[in-house]
């Protein structure tokens, strides 16, 4: 899992939060994001190197979740739908969304339109 505002903001973490090769095929790139702007930025940068792009919103860690990252967004079914248009709007690349199942599970499933 790759912080997409880091990513965004910092070269250096580019270089040392991503590397790959010609056999990492397919490549999925996992970012946790916490607004929409973000996330498709990221995805954009890594488009080239990627053949999709996963959200994180199934982390449980408290640290994630205080930044509004992983599991967080489970809550935030509109955030998410945003999330993911914008990053297909803004990039070719398929988008996956990483979920865990919830103790209630209707508020679990999540349609994106």
């Amino acid at each position: 899992m790759i912080i997409s505002k880091s990513f965004i903001e910092s070269p250096k973490a580019r270089d040392v939060e991503f590397t790959t090769s010609e056999g990492d095929r397919p490549l999925v790139v996992q970012f946790a994001a916490s607004n929409a702007k973000e996330f498709a930025d990221a995805s954009e940068l890594i488009a080239p190197f990627a053949d999709a792009v996963d959200l994180n919103c199934g982390c449980p860690q408290r640290w994630a979740m205080q930044e509004g990252y992983g599991a967080r967004l489970i809550r935030q079914p509109q955030l998410v739908k945003d999330m993911v248009q914008q990053t297909r709007n803004r990039t070719n690349l398929p988008v996956t969304i990483k979920i865990r199942i919830h103790f209630d599970l209707t508020y679990a499933c999540i349609v994106i339109a």
